[in-house]
């Protein structure tokens, strides 16, 4: 029989015998267009009248890190094993996904070692959130979206696009655009920005604040969120994960695999506050560079330790919903509009907008590690704290 027409007409006893009229989709080498993919088309649509599947995917081979074929004389196999035994599954099956398969796919120790480091990222990320919640009850503690604080409606409006397209490149097939969105997201979204300036909500408000739950709320959603996108790939990883999300919310599915990636809602996006936040993180990223300049010359080691000086007074009306979280946002201890600081530069991103740093008046709370003045302290902490403590 010929090997061709044998292969052609697999659909037969693999599907149509189990009563499935066609494969959602065949999966194989670019070489199998004039192979297996044109045999079982000529093969099905003369016994049946159609194809044997509704979409097909090709990819490319595996190729070194310079491009070249690997080959055993050369040296330069890296067989799936190794990297098992090395790294473990997880980061096999990261590179795997993390690769534009409609071109040839390079693997090497390099490329492994960029890949290990993504993971401790995605998976880093996710140990925070989770370490967050350890007093959280989803049934009795969750702040609906109309009391959250806005920075917490921000990053849920974010994470809903974010769900929109994981979801549209999980359906086109497109992997390596699921790993490089979620990558993203939690390096720079996450780590970088919210869940560093969120710190000092979690950590100094009273543990039943509005403030506080309001961000446990939005961690919790994120979790749910995170981890059932990196299932497909982060098998083991995710799996992991879930089972201690079940410790915090016991009517989850008993495994990651029994539940599904949430599909985004439209409720949730809020375009105006998405716009103020653009402007809000554009200031943000001058503060953070006129503070980096600073910390060279000395004048500060640590944003808490700043005072700054933003000296357009008109961008006080413009973000005049946010000004009391300014200085928190931008992890700061005090921010005054107007000319001044030691230390000033010239905005890149705001035209005409200096920003000036110098070192913060008052003296350090111990618990929160914000600068206060003198009027501003009980006893040996600030006042928040302060309030807190008593509250306890």
């Amino acid at each position: 029989l010929d090997v061709w027409f044998d292969s052609g007409c697999s659909h037969v006893p693999v599907l149509r015998k189990r009563g499935i009229d066609k494969a959602d989709l065949y999966l194989e080498g670019s070489d199998q267009h004039r192979g297996w993919f044109q045999a079982s088309l000529l093969e099905s649509v003369g016994s049946c009248g159609e194809a044997p599947y509704r979409a097909v995917l090709t990819h490319g081979f595996t190729v070194d890190e310079k491009g070249r074929k690997m080959s055993k004389s050369v040296g330069n196999v890296v067989s799936p094993q190794e990297v098992i035994k090395q790294y473990g599954a997880d980061i096999l099956r990261l590179w795997v996904v993390s690769e534009d398969y409609t071109e040839d796919v390079k693997l090497g120790r390099g490329i492994l070692r960029n890949i290990t480091e993504d993971y401790k990222k995605i998976r880093n990320t996710i140990r925070f959130i989770l370490g967050n919640l350890y007093d959280f009850d989803p049934s009795s503690d969750r702040v609906k979206k109309g009391s959250m604080h806005h920075f917490d409606r921000w990053i849920l409006s974010v994470f809903n696009r974010l769900l929109e397209d994981i979801h549209s490149h999980y359906r086109s097939y497109t992997f390596y655009r699921v790993y490089h969105s979620i990558r993203n997201f939690c390096s720079n979204t996450l780590s970088s920005l919210y869940l560093d300036v969120l710190k000092d909500r979690l950590y100094v408000y009273s543990q039943d604040s509005p403030e506080r739950r309001s961000a446990q709320t939005v961690l919790y959603e994120l979790a749910v969120g995170i981890i059932t996108s990196i299932a497909p790939f982060l098998s083991f990883t995710a799996e992991e994960a879930w089972s201690h999300l079940r410790k915090i919310d016991g009517s989850l599915p008993e495994s990651v695999f029994m539940s599904e990636i949430p599909e985004p809602r439209e409720e949730l996006i809020d375009d105006s506050l998405e716009e103020d936040y653009s402007f809000l993180l554009k200031l943000r990223g001058e503060v953070m560079r006129a503070i980096e300049s600073a910390r060279r010359r000395g004048v500060v080691k640590h944003p808490y330790e700043a005072r700054v000086y933003i000296s357009d007074l008109t961008l006080r009306d413009r973000i005049s919903d946010y000004l009391e979280y300014l200085p928190y946002f931008l992890t700061v201890s005090q921010v005054e509009f107007g000319s001044g600081g030691e230390v000033i530069e010239k905005a890149e991103d705001i035209k005409g907008l200096e920003i000036g740093v110098s070192f913060a008046l008052g003296k350090r709370c111990p618990r929160c590690w914000i600068y206060f003045t003198e009027d501003q302290f009980c006893g040996e902490v600030c006042y928040r704290c302060c309030k807190v403590i008593e509250e306890k």
